[in-house]
C-alpha cells in the first residue's frame, strides 16, 4: 500500500500538481465504555434530548484515549441522532500530543456510524498543525473501526 501511495505522490510531483501533500490515512479498532446516559429536555412529542459521556480506547495507527460529550435526539424508539466534541490524547503515528474531533452521526438498528474532523486550532504537542477526517461506518457493539484521513500544515 505504501510503495502505491509513493508512487501516486512522485507522478502528482512530476506532473506539477504536488503542491499540497496526499493526505495520510490512520485506522484504529476504538472501543467503548459507556459511562451513563442524562435526559437533558424531555419532550412531550418523544424527541427527547439526552446527553452522554463515553470514554474510548484507540488502538494501531491511533493509540492513546478519548474522552467524549454527546447530545443526542431520539425521534423514536428505534433510531437517534447524535453529536459530540471528543478529545484524543496519545500518539498519532508515532506523534505525542492531543486534538479534539467534532463528531455527527446515527444510531439505527442497532448499529451507530458517525462521520468527524479535527477541530481547527485544537492540536497539540507534535500534532500541533493536524487537520483531517474521518468517522466509521454503522456496526455493532464497542470495537469498532475507525479511519482518520489526516495531514500537517507545513
Amino acid at each position: 500500500m505504501q510503495l502505491a501511495v509513493d508512487e501516486i505522490r512522485t507522478a502528482l510531483h512530476r506532473d506539477g500538481m504536488g503542491s499540497r501533500p496526499l493526505p495520510m490515512l490512520a485506522s484504529a479498532p476504538r472501543s467503548a465504555d459507556l459511562h451513563g446516559e442524562q435526559l437533558v429536555a424531555p419532550h412531550d412529542d418523544r424527541t427527547d434530548l439526552d446527553d452522554s459521556a463515553i470514554g474510548q480506547c484507540f488502538r494501531g495507527d491511533i493509540e492513546g484515549v478519548g474522552t467524549v460529550e454527546f447530545l443526542l435526539m431520539y425521534p423514536d424508539s428505534s433510531c437517534a441522532f447524535f453529536a459530540g466534541m471528543q478529545r484524543v490524547v496519545g500518539k498519532l503515528n508515532g506523534r505525542s500530543g492531543s486534538f479534539i474531533l467534532q463528531t455527527n452521526g446515527t444510531y439505527a438498528d442497532g448499529k451507530a456510524g458517525a462521520d468527524w474532523f479535527v477541530v481547527p486550532g485544537s492540536a497539540t504537542g507534535e500534532l500541533r498543525g493536524l487537520h483531517g477526517n474521518g468517522g466509521f461506518s454503522p456496526v455493532a457493539g464497542t470495537s469498532v473501526p475507525i479511519r482518520l484521513d489526516y495531514n500537517f500544515e507545513d
